[in-house]
């Protein structure tokens, strides 16, 4: 054992617990600790302690070279495992600052265009720290099909998010005038996009808790997360066809869209959820 090593070499050296502790900075207390096994030296003086004994490492810990440099391969993959995971939460950390930042601006702003702007700019930030550390924070590599369905789902957001907040913007202060039935239009076309885009690249967004059809329960598990996006894209069409039809044949457009809305991402939501329910439960 490490405790019976280090007494042991300590003796054939014949340094008392005392020198031994000035030759690697603690005290005399410390080095009887160790050799009672009451503690263990911390990994980084290993090195140091082995030094002032005359031994190499794997002499004091009793370990084959090769079992060392496994051990140190492992420290290292911890640390950086260790320093990632840091990384990560301090962008997520930003992604949270931005958009808690939006809420805070939106109710200072003079009018709606810029409100509508300044959460729009927190949004592109928000969304751009996203972007610009997808593998750090999803793990999924960028050139795989996964990475790739998801900075496209990246770009088209921004891009929604630009034309929206522009459109706003622009019509706040009349410089762009459009008509009641030109907005229904204008809001029809942007709906069928989103739901045409996502119906068609959800099965190929990978797991993750970023982007995607983030529920509680589809962020939780991985086959529940694959399930709800299926079935997302089989259903995009049925109600992008119920969607227009609905706009002809009914005046209140807001519910029509509110309505289609709802079972487009309700459908899937409800459905996964009760998948997710009968898993746990069993």
């Amino acid at each position: 054992m490490l405790c019976d090593q280090i007494k042991k070499y300590r003796l054939q050296r014949g340094l008392t617990q005392e020198q031994l502790g000035e030759k690697v900075h603690v005290v005399r207390q410390t080095v009887s600790k160790w050799e009672s096994g009451a503690s263990v030296p911390d990994g980084d003086l290993l090195p140091q302690l082995a030094a002032a004994l005359e031994v190499s490492v794997s002499q004091l810990l009793e370990i084959e070279d090769t079992q060392l440099s496994e051990v140190q391969a492992r420290l290292d993959a911890l640390q950086a495992q260790q320093k990632r995971s840091e990384q990560a939460n301090r962008k997520r950390g930003l992604m949270l600052f931005f958009a808690f930042l939006g809420l805070i601006l939106a109710p200072a702003m003079p009018n709606t265009a810029w409100a509508v702007a300044a959460v729009s700019l927190c949004l592109l930030a928000s969304v751009a720290v996203l972007g610009c550390n997808l593998e750090l924070l999803t793990h999924v590599e960028r050139r795989s099909a996964g990475g790739r369905a998801m900075v496209k789902t990246t770009v088209v957001s921004i891009l929604m998010v630009i034309a929206l907040a522009v459109l706003a913007f622009l019509e706040q202060y009349g410089i762009v005038v459009l008509s009641v039935q030109a907005e229904k239009i204008l809001a029809t076309a942007i709906l069928c996009g989103f739901m045409v885009f996502f119906g068609a690249i959800a099965p190929k967004i990978p797991y993750n808790r970023y982007v995607g059809l983030r529920l509680p329960w589809t962020v939780c598990d991985e086959e529940t997360w694959y399930l709800a996006h299926r079935i997302l894209a089989l259903i995009s069409l049925p109600v992008l066809v119920l969607f227009l039809a609905g706009t002809i044949a009914i005046e209140n457009y807001e519910a029509v869209a509110g309505i289609s809305m709802l079972c487009w991402i309700g459908i899937p939501g409800a459905l996964s959820y009760r998948f997710f329910r009968k898993k746990t439960r069993a």
